[in-house]
């Protein structure tokens, strides 16, 4: 009986090595099929990061597919552009949904814009909403996200009507917002609104020192607006006191730096 127990020990023990033997040949097969997945994913994140698109695409929808946020990011913005396939809107906006509701905040603003695209085209109240909420999640989620530009969105939507009611005073808030947020454009236009007292007091000591943050910050890229940023600035310079040109300056100073 001791010598049926020690068999029955040592049978016991080379079914466990063997099933141990054969846990670890499938850790290590996983260990390695993940290894091999981390570098196919980082090929394909560098042939995007290197303009080398149309390498990048198969290799980006393989991981987005699988629920990776930021290979859905990507994707949408080739897909946006039509970088390396073909142009596809809806394509692009359900991947810009998915790395959105993954928290990747860098999909907020770009969502954004396709919602409201698509707000445009339909006219319909619910999509304009949509559009509304997108911004403001962009918005809310600061400057990676885009935070300026969501803002000023917001406030051409309100200054323009489109799909909510006409509001100077609101478009005034948001183009506030877009300029304290750094957007050249929002910085422009509240100066604007400063100059005329639409939404705002009229208040040309404000109006000359947004004016003139917007001529320093408006890109090279966009000298048509730079020049009005620089001849409405030089307009409202000319009906101010010499205290109030020295206050504007200041006060420039102040919003820039």
């Amino acid at each position: 009986m001791k010598w049926d127990r020690r068999r029955r020990i040592a049978a016991g023990l080379v079914v466990f090595v063997m099933v141990l033997a054969a846990v670890l040949v499938l850790q290590r097969g996983e260990e390695r099929r993940a290894a091999e997945r981390a570098d196919v994913r980082l090929l394909a994140f560098a042939a995007y990061d290197e303009g080398r698109h149309d390498q990048a695409v198969a290799g980006l929808a393989t991981f987005a597919d699988a629920g990776d946020a930021a290979a859905s990011l990507r994707l949408a913005r080739l897909y946006a552009e039509g970088l390396g396939v073909s142009r596809d809107p809806a394509r692009a906006r359900t991947l810009y949904e998915r790395a959105a509701e993954a928290g990747l905040v860098e999909a907020f603003l770009p969502l954004a814009r396709m919602l409201e695209a698509a707000a445009r085209r339909s006219g319909e109240a619910r999509d304009w909403e949509a559009a509304r909420g997108a911004y403001q999640q962009a918005f809310a989620a600061g400057a990676v996200a885009g935070a300026g530009e969501a803002a000023t969105r917001l406030a051409d939507l309100h200054a323009a009507g489109d799909g909510t009611p006409a509001s100077d005073l609101d478009a005034a808030a948001w183009y506030r917002r877009g300029a304290e947020a750094r957007d050249p454009m929002a910085q422009l236009r509240l100066g604007l609104l400063y100059v005329e007292g639409r939404g705002v007091p009229q208040d040309l000591v404000r109006a000359h020192a947004w004016l003139n943050v917007a001529a320093a910050t408006l890109p090279a890229s966009q000298a048509q607006l730079r020049e009005t940023a620089i001849v409405s600035r030089d307009a409202v310079e000319r009906r101010l006191s010499r205290a109030e040109r020295a206050e504007a300056r200041r006060l420039a100073h102040e919003l820039f730096g």
